[in-house]
């Protein structure tokens, strides 16, 4: 009369230890099967359907769960790439630039040791500019020093001065100019500051 397919179990649901029924090993009885079957085989068949539409319904929404956490996952993913692919930017920039201030800083002591001006001085002032621009495009500012507070995070003091008729702590002369990129500062400034 009815003949109960036996459903193969052998496709692994990965990640988990349940398994899964192959959907064409199981085919349900047909119509004239039905009409010839006993109430009790109905009832089995019934719930043995049941039962597999569970751990189908089951395992659907485990590969739901993990296809939703491996989203969240790839985001997190590309999120964090992003950042460290801009903080690696940032941080090369920062080099380069600090690897550039030395040559700033020799242009600066040419140009402050020429006692004349000429065509060659106004030549090197015109390089010293467009450097400073070039930096200056490249969101380079520079730490504003003298007349300021002292403060260690920007400032670098390389002496203190007695008897000087600023306020005790303040920065009366810039040695050397300090330089910063947004918030991180690239190098200090050297100054002289009041006792």
């Amino acid at each position: 009369m009815f003949q109960e397919k036996k459903v193969e179990q052998n496709q692994e649901v990965k990640g988990t230890e349940r398994e899964i029924p192959d959907s064409k090993a199981y085919e349900p009885p047909g119509y004239e099967e039905i009409a010839t079957m006993k109430p009790e085989e109905i009832k089995k068949e019934f719930e043995r359907l049941a039962q597999a539409l569970d751990e189908v319904s089951s395992a659907s929404k485990d590969y739901q769960e993990k296809f939703k956490r491996s989203q969240a996952d790839f985001a997190n993913y590309r999120r964090r790439v992003k950042k460290e692919k801009s903080e690696l930017e940032e941080k090369h920039k920062c080099d380069l630039i600090e690897n550039i201030l030395p040559i700033l800083d020799n242009f600066q002591r040419a140009l402050d040791s020429c006692e004349e001006e000429n065509e060659f001085t106004r030549g090197v002032e015109m390089i010293y500019r467009q450097l400073k621009d070039m930096l200056f495009q490249e969101g380079i500012e520079e730490i504003e020093a003298e007349g300021e507070e002292f403060d260690p995070r920007f400032h670098e003091a390389v002496d203190q001065i007695e008897g000087s008729e600023a306020e005790p702590g303040t920065v009366v002369e810039e040695v050397q100019t300090g330089y910063s990129l947004g918030d991180q500062v690239i190098r200090p400034s050297r100054v002289k500051v009041a006792e």
